[in-house]
């Protein structure tokens, strides 16, 4: 969006796939909690329950952003900071 020539959209898509390092982490960490003879159901499981919730977080990210882009960023904040504080009481 914001790349106005091709080294700023190669440093877009380098900056993009910084989110890939977690990911051979995570397929590791799933496999080790689904039990023995049903690890590819839990992969398939984890994989399209995250993906629904991406689907319907853009939906709902749009429609605010019809609203006004403030508000998108507002609702972000605040979903962000109450599950900080969330994960601060409740979490380990």
């Amino acid at each position: 969006l914001f790349a106005r020539s091709y080294p700023l959209l190669i440093v877009a898509f380098i900056i993009r796939g910084f989110k890939e390092f977690g990911e051979p982490a995570r397929k590791a960490q799933i496999m080790e909690f689904a039990p023995e003879g049903k690890k590819s159901l839990y992969f398939g499981a984890f994989y399209l329950y995250r993906d629904v919730l991406v689907t319907l977080a853009v939906v709902i990210g749009g429609a605010l952003w019809m609203i006004n882009p403030i508000v998108n960023l507002v609702a972000a904040s605040l979903f962000g900071l109450s599950s900080t504080i969330f994960y601060a009481i409740k979490g380990k």
